[in-house]
């Protein structure tokens, strides 16, 4: 404010722009972040709005952030398939240097899937021969190098973030 300076800030937030239904406009001084203790829903989205008021006592308009929201449900898991495609699932191999395996069905209604990450392991240890390792969004691995043991069950693990 060019006139009279800036008096303080004041914060709301709300589910709309401008909106004050989980905090009433509150001053914050003349600081310009917060932290907020605030007990948030899952599965709405936020605004936090921002406005000044004046020396005078004239309030200006607000601005508002562009929406943020709480997820606190994990991904539902969907099937992880032995093989390069579901339709060619296989039991047993003869290969002892590589492991294939692709899955779908995994999703996230409220903020999806950032990434994958896969183990390969045995019923003692699920992540014995390949420790959790990212693979961004593929839908398959092909791991080559190993050393598998023959009669050996192996598992491959998918948890998703």
């Amino acid at each position: 404010d060019a006139l009279s300076g800036i008096a303080e800030y004041q914060y709301s937030l709300g589910i709309t722009p401008g909106g004050t239904q989980s905090q009433p406009w509150t001053s914050n001084a003349l600081d310009t972040a917060i932290i907020m203790l605030e007990f948030l829903v899952a599965d709405v989205t936020y605004y936090l709005n921002v406005r000044a008021i004046d020396s005078v006592g004239n309030i200006g308009s607000y601005a508002s952030s562009d929406g943020f929201g709480v997820d606190q449900t994990d991904p539902v898991a969907g099937n992880v398939y032995d093989g390069i495609s579901q339709e060619t699932e296989i039991e047993w191999t003869n290969n002892t240097r590589s492991v294939s395996d692709n899955w779908s069905g995994f999703t996230d209604t409220y903020s999806g899937i950032d990434f994958y990450e896969y183990a390969i392991g045995t019923p003692t240890s699920d992540v014995g021969v390949v420790s959790w390792t990212s693979v961004d969004t593929n839908l398959s691995i092909l791991k080559d190098g190993l050393n598998l043991v023959n009669g050996v069950l192996y598992h491959a693990g998918l948890p998703m973030a």
